[in-house]
């Protein structure tokens, strides 16, 4: 009986697949969904090189026949991309690459209402990636982007707030990232607005996650505006708030929480600039010992480097008994 069943599918298969031929990109499409999903269990470079053959081989076949599914393909191969990027030392060809993939499904997108429900992951993606590569260019066109892509996200309300306070927040620490780049207070102020915005929304709705980002993003914002303004007037005010939100911060960060040791490091740079006012040793003391929890919770990349050169500083102010 069970031959005879079999046997029956497999003449209905037949027939469904010569009326109904199967998408050829298909199969290349969901290998390249298994290979990702395994890179999540694995953290296997090689399965992250298996996914993106074979999305590139879905995107070809896809492209030819404009599928109904090619924006989401682009969007999946990008996010595919993206964990290649940061895996692999942040190679430039590779952000281009992604923008490239966002870009084009953006522009599919372009006329489309209502909205796709993840236009918003590909304008936060975007966004993001744009950021990278303005730290970079620091192009004035992709800053705009940037900006744009947030703003729609923030003021669109059929989503939910969380994520609209967070696209406000990205707008914040993009102003701020302007400013420290360029050494320039132009958006700053709006960009601490946007931060605080969003801080009185973490406290109201207790969401811890949020909060603790806007307050690292605070202090970075106010150490900025210190190094632009108040060094100038000898006016200590976002010294000390700087300061102030790096230590709530603290107290907010999960011990292992990648932003844990930027902070850390942030603050010993803080406790440096206060010890070059005051000459207060304890100051200098405190810096180093911050350093250095910072260096062990960073494995490698630049944040390693900058944290190695803040010690050697340090190391040679306690000799010197110089200013910061």
């Amino acid at each position: 009986m069970g031959g005879v069943i079999g046997s029956l599918k497999g003449f209905i298969r037949k027939i469904l697949d010569f009326f109904w031929p199967p998408d050829p990109s298909d199969a290349p499409y969901n290998e390249a969904k298994a290979a990702y999903a395994q890179y999540h269990t694995s953290r296997q470079i090689l399965d992250l090189d298996i996914s993106l053959k074979n999305f590139q081989l879905a995107l070809d076949l896809r492209r030819k026949n404009n599928h109904e599914n090619l924006a989401a393909t682009l969007i999946n191969y990008a996010v595919a991309l993206w964990a290649h990027y940061e895996q692999c030392g942040r190679p430039r060809d590779e952000l281009e690459r992604v923008i490239e993939l966002y870009e084009e499904a953006r522009n599919l997108w372009a006329n489309v209402m209502p909205r796709p429900s993840s236009y918003r992951v590909l304008f936060a993606n975007l966004a993001q990636a744009y950021l990278d590569s303005y730290r970079l260019t620091k192009s004035a066109k992709e800053f705009e982007q940037i900006l744009v892509l947030n703003k729609e996200l923030s003021e669109d309300t059929t989503l939910p707030e969380n994520l609209r306070n967070s696209a406000l927040l990205e707008m914040g620490i993009a102003r701020w990232t302007r400013c420290g780049l360029e050494k320039t207070t132009d958006q700053l102020d709006d960009g601490i607005l946007n931060l605080k915005t969003v801080l009185t929304y973490a406290n109201d709705n207790n969401d811890t996650a949020i909060r603790a980002k806007c307050l690292v993003n605070l202090g970075s914002a106010h150490q900025i505006r210190h190094r632009e303004v108040g060094k100038q007037s000898s006016d200590d005010s976002d010294l000390l708030a700087a300061m102030q939100y790096n230590q709530e911060a603290l107290e907010e960060l999960a011990a292992d929480d990648t932003l844990r040791g930027s902070c850390l490091y942030n603050l010993a740079i803080l406790l440096g600039e206060r010890y070059g006012v005051n000459r207060e040793v304890a100051d200098l003391q405190e810096a180093e010992g911050l350093a250095l929890e910072a260096q062990e919770l960073v494995p490698s990349g630049e944040l390693r480097d900058n944290i190695a050169k803040l010690l050697e500083a340090i190391k040679q102010r306690q000799l010197r008994k110089d200013s910061w």
